[in-house]
């Protein structure tokens, strides 16, 4: 937590510091974003070696492939083949551990960078629930699918484009990396239909009929995810976390809902789909955890979806809601990591750049 703490003041004091002075607002939110995803990027690439808790185990994989290279072997193992070859092709440049961590976190924060810069209308509050929503920590802890996730978020600007096959070809390189990412094909056609009451009341009915069959959803889910034993003994437990997260994504897509009463959706019809597609998904996980790693590929979005609601709407002062809303993500993330300490080892940030005697380093 303490280490939380310290981020979201740092954050705060880095968008103070460069928006200070006659400069204009777009030079001093370009300044801030650049200076906040540096700082990620060392934080992440120079973090000690067993911060995350599958990165020895990727770091592993990365050795072999740089040590086999095209061996037959390699590619017999439980990971998709569009990540070993990533792997391999990284080794070329260099076999070393370190190395391999550093173009992890320059691709995972120049994408997550990009994708704020691009789509954001408040470059503070993203990065906050970029935080606050834990995708900072999941950067050092979910490699591979992080990496899967990037790549639809690159995907995302076709779809504004309506540009429908070089989209289905990201989400298909994305899909060879963490077999997950295909459900992000629907992306397109959510962001392309029209946000109604009527679809809004389907989705819903959808989602709880799948609530209420998840001994028959959960064989196709699992198979997508390659994830049967891990998550087996996962189905029909009800997980707090999951209970506070689905609350969270249900609050999120309710007030947006208040504050976008009109029917002229415009812009807010994709972002108000997100957020009923996450509360939705998180609603179901809560009986099947599994469904976790779907709903990541949408709540992302959310970074993004809640600040240009609130920016988009016609609400007053902005300032309070904003301070509101990272309030609640602070206290949402802080808690988490006080009552689930072992659940992500990334929470307890170590950094190699001043290691101890006992740090993985090398």
């Amino acid at each position: 937590m303490t280490f939380n703490l310290i981020l979201f003041i740092v954050i705060l004091l880095i968008y103070f510091v460069t928006h200070i002075g006659k400069r204009k607002k777009e030079n001093n939110d370009k300044l801030f974003l650049i200076i906040v995803f540096s700082m990620f990027f060392i934080l992440v690439g120079y973090r000690e070696m067993t911060r995350g808790n599958d990165t020895i185990s990727y770091l592993r994989l990365f050795e072999q492939c740089a040590t086999n290279k095209w061996n037959v072997s390699i590619f017999n193992n439980y990971y998709e083949f569009g990540y070993l070859i990533f792997n391999i092709l990284v080794s070329y440049i260099s076999n070393n551990s370190r190395f391999f961590l550093i173009v992890l976190s320059f691709l995972f924060n120049y994408s997550i960078y990009s994708f704020i810069k691009k789509n954001s209308n408040n470059y503070l509050v993203s990065v906050l629930m970029y935080v606050g929503l834990m995708y900072f920590y999941s950067s050092m802890n979910i490699i591979r699918q992080f990496l899967a996730i990037i790549i639809i978020l690159y995907s995302f600007n076709f779809v504004k484009e309506k540009k429908l096959f070089p989209f289905l070809f990201f989400v298909l390189l994305a899909t060879t990396i963490h077999s997950s990412a295909i459900i992000s094909l629907l992306i397109y056609p959510i962001y392309h239909c029209k946000y109604n009451k009527k679809r809004v009341f389907i989705v819903i009915i959808i989602s709880i009929f799948l609530l209420l069959s998840l001994d028959i959803v959960y064989p196709f889910v699992v198979n997508i995810l390659n994830r049967d034993t891990y998550y087996l003994n996962r189905i029909g437990v009800t997980k707090i976390f999951n209970v506070i997260s689905f609350l969270l994504f249900l609050g999120m897509f309710i007030f947006s809902t208040c504050i976008t009463r009109n029917k002229n959706y415009g812009n807010n019809n994709f972002y108000l789909f997100v957020l009923l597609f996450t509360s939705c998904v998180s609603m179901i996980s809560i009986n099947m955890a599994v469904l976790e790693r779907v709903c990541i590929y949408y709540s992302m979005f959310s970074i993004v979806a809640l600040p240009n609601l609130i920016h988009n709407s016609k609400i007053k002062d902005k300032f309070i809601i904003n301070a509101l809303v990272v309030l609640v993500l602070f206290i949402y993330s802080s808690t988490t990591m006080i009552y689930r300490p072992n659940w992500n080892t990334a929470f307890d940030y170590k950094t190699c750049i001043f290691p101890k005697s006992d740090y993985v380093c090398y």
